[in-house]
């Protein structure tokens, strides 16, 4: 994700996607969910003032009062959830959602089943696509009983999750957090702990011990309460039964857990994916190509297309699949095919572009061949080359 920001020299959340930032599709999310306040926690004051100015230019559009919060480069998603802690704190619950993530579910749902469950946390999982990423065990309640860290292995589960929760579900795949939604206990834990770095790696394994824990002590006061009762004497068997009796009370209590829900999210870090999200979206699309969109003689705009307003295509020039931004001009006989273009971007005469990623302002020289690539702005390219699964970006 780092590479696909500095190829386009902006942040994540500003990462269009056919079209639209990331961004606005998450306002329109929480909009949708009817809810009327987000803290955006950026990292570095560089993309801080970047999405600023976007939610500035974007006030009409969005029904969100936005606060943009400024935390240093390299920080973690518990570091976001501490940055915005003065308003976290007063909440009953707290929404995570990571820019770099489309997800395709009402939030009104998941946080409806969060409150119903009383869960310490609800954790939206989406195929993460990283070797290293953690790995989830999952009982038949859909309780998150442990977690693997990178490529350790989940065949042994701790015994507590294996005594209280019976048959689990390993993932075969890596996970990643799509979608966190945190009690206030879990908040407090965050804020507590200044160890927790990342959600899904740091604080994830504590909240599926603590879980747990309630259920031990309950079970250790019942088998301590039983062997005084040996005893035979009345007055402490009078007490036991007692205190029996509150320890099973506790455990017909329902557990606070933590919960999994698995979704179809998208996970856009890996440049392939964010093709793959754009050309999902595109799918979806009604109406896109702009009405101004010019095309020369037997040029073409296949379906599955959408073209931003200003677009020029030369003569005998064809598209197909692709996501092109606005003010994109295309030379004859160019081909574009399953990329994604973004705006003002200039294809000279002849270039074939294949399952590529093109950001704003670059330029591609006539008769260039590029496939499986990722071009930035001021890149060093020669007319008529090939280029095959490549990064290309001036630097």
């Amino acid at each position: 994700m780092a590479t696909l920001c500095q190829a386009a020299q902006k942040p994540s959340g500003l990462l269009p996607v056919a079209n639209t930032a990331v961004l606005e599709h998450l306002m329109a999310k929480l909009d949708e969910a009817r809810v009327r306040k987000a803290n955006v926690v950026v990292e570095g004051e560089r993309a801080a003032t970047q999405i600023q100015t976007w939610c500035v230019e974007h006030e009409e559009k969005k029904h969100v009062d936005v606060h943009v919060t400024t935390v240093k480069e390299g920080s973690g998603s518990a570091d976001a959830v501490r940055a915005a802690a003065a308003d976290a704190k007063r909440a009953s619950h707290v929404l995570l959602m990571p820019a770099e993530l489309l997800l395709d579910v009402p939030l009104a749902k998941v946080v409806a089943q969060h409150r119903r469950r009383g869960a310490l946390a609800t954790i939206m999982l989406v195929s993460a696509h990283e070797g290293n990423a953690p790995r989830v065990a999952v009982d038949q309640r859909e309780r998150i009983a442990a977690v693997a860290q990178g490529g350790d292995d989940l065949a042994k589960v701790p015994k507590k999750p294996a005594r209280h929760c019976g048959r689990l579900r390993v993932c075969a795949e890596p996970r990643a957090v799509g979608l966190a939604v945190l009690s206030a206990e879990a908040v407090a834990m965050v804020c507590e702990d200044e160890t927790i770095r990342c959600v899904f790696q740091d604080l994830l394994p504590k909240l599926c011990q603590a879980q747990f824990v309630e259920q031990t002590l309950d079970h250790a006061d019942a088998n301590a309460s039983a062997s005084q009762g040996e005893a035979w004497d009345a007055d402490a068997l009078g007490a036991n039964m007692a205190h029996n009796k509150r320890a099973m009370e506790a455990r017909a209590r329902p557990r606070k857990a933590v919960v999994a829900m698995e979704t179809s999210g998208m996970c856009l870090r890996h440049p392939k994916i964010y093709a793959e999200a754009n050309r999902e979206m595109a799918d979806r699309a009604e109406d896109a190509v702009a009405a101004d969109a010019k095309l020369g003689h037997r040029a073409t705009i296949g379906p599955g297309c959408v073209v931003g307003p200003g677009g020029r295509f030369g003569d005998r020039s064809s598209v197909k699949r692709s996501v092109l931004g606005s003010r994109v001009h295309v030379g004859q006989q160019c081909k574009i095919i399953q990329s994604v273009v973004h705006n003002s971007v200039l294809v000279q005469d002849g270039a074939h572009l294949q399952n590529c990623i093109v950001t704003s302002g670059a330029v591609i020289p006539e008769r260039t061949t590029l496939k499986d690539c990722l071009v930035g702005p001021g890149a060093n390219l020669v007319a008529g080359a090939e280029f095959r699964n490549e990064t290309l970006i001036a630097g």
